[in-house]
């Protein structure tokens, strides 16, 4: 077995999160919670705009070590 990159380990951590929160909002659709699926359905924008941030910081970082 490899040992994960840094990158490899934070794809995948915000995967199993992404795959988390949309179960959840799965279970309160189902229930009629309309304001927790909302905070949910934010949550998810909120990490993609977190996952695209850090990505592009370790980008950055990486191009000033070359």
């Amino acid at each position: 077995m490899t040992k994960q990159t840094v990158l490899e380990h934070f794809e995948k951590t915000v995967s199993n999160a992404k795959e988390r929160l949309t179960k959840l909002i799965e279970s309160a659709e189902k229930y009629g919670l309309d304001g927790f699926m909302a905070g949910l359905a934010t949550a998810v924008e909120v990490l993609e705009d977190e996952e695209i941030e850090k990505l592009e910081t370790m980008f950055q970082m990486q191009k000033r070590i070359r």
